[in-house]
């Protein structure tokens, strides 16, 4: 089976804790990474072939 790789990118962590929750209810989904910032997950996503989630609110200045 191939895992699909996951980052999770959103500054409210209720949000992060309900996306980990239903990505753990997938036997084939590894979440690789969360992080706050849009920074942060550039950095993180040169790293690995993944799908990000981003909240929208997360990507503004």
């Amino acid at each position: 089976m191939t895992n699909i790789r996951v980052g999770i990118v959103d500054d409210e962590p209720l949000a992060c804790a309900e996306m980990r929750r239903l990505l753990g209810m997938f036997d084939d989904v590894q979440i690789e990474f969360e992080v706050a910032n849009a920074e942060d997950a550039l950095k993180k996503f040169v790293n690995y072939s993944l799908i990000l989630y981003f909240s929208i609110s997360v990507c503004r200045k």
